[in-house]
């Protein structure tokens, strides 16, 4: 299987996984109605109602299981063809328990169409979700110029983790480990120059938070 076909089976299947809990909600809204001895006028208007509200998201995720080639991400960046076709050919990095792929110039992650590129990955670093001091969830953020990735850690170990940044710091130019104000003041920095080199309106705000 070559890059382009990898890349169009992962939109379809992105499309896959969204369109289930779309339909399983609906289901469950509907069976609902039902349970609660709803008159069926009334019923009927709710049904379309909900029908009104979910049918974008169903119509659009058939699209991108059908034809995944006209896919919004696709509009957005035909180019991710020709970026998927070098990016599966040249994988250095292969991290089955992050489910991070990473070629010379890119990086990937299991079910994301949307490939980046390395140079355009600022900042990495691992959150921690805790509650009444237990921690409850782990996992692993990218800020990118274009776009923030946060993927699970909860069953990846520390040491695992600091390893594979450290292998992933010798190809991503431009990143740096760890959440802090004067790595925020980096992201801020290189995100406003890419914008302004993309001739990109900054009115969408800068990294901060």
């Amino acid at each position: 299987m070559n890059g382009k076909q990898i890349l169009l089976k992962t939109i379809r299947k992105k499309g896959i996984l969204s369109l289930f809990p779309i339909l399983l909600i609906d289901g469950m809204i509907i069976a609902a109605f039902v349970c609660f001895e709803i008159p069926i006028s009334e019923q009927l208007g709710l049904v379309i109602i909900v029908s009104l509200i979910s049918l974008p998201l169903i119509v659009k995720n058939i699209m991108n299981i059908a034809v995944p080639e006209k896919s919004r991400l696709m509009k957005k960046r035909p180019e991710l063809l020709n970026i998927a076709e070098e990016h599966f050919k040249n994988i250095i990095i292969n991290n089955k328990n992050l489910k991070v792929m990473v070629s010379n110039r890119y990086i990937s992650f299991k079910n994301d169409p949307d490939i980046q590129p390395l140079d355009e990955l600022y900042i990495v670093y691992k959150h921690e979700d805790m509650l009444e001091f237990i921690r409850y969830n782990k996992s692993l953020k990218f800020d990118f110029a274009r776009k923030d990735k946060e993927i699970s850690a909860n069953f990846v170990s520390d040491k695992k983790i600091l390893a594979f940044l450290e292998e992933l710091s010798n190809y991503a130019n431009n990143m740096r480990i760890g959440y802090n104000d004067e790595n925020i003041d980096y992201y801020n920095e290189m995100r406003k120059k890419w914008l302004e080199d993309n001739n990109i309106s900054q009115k969408k705000g800068l990294f901060r938070r």
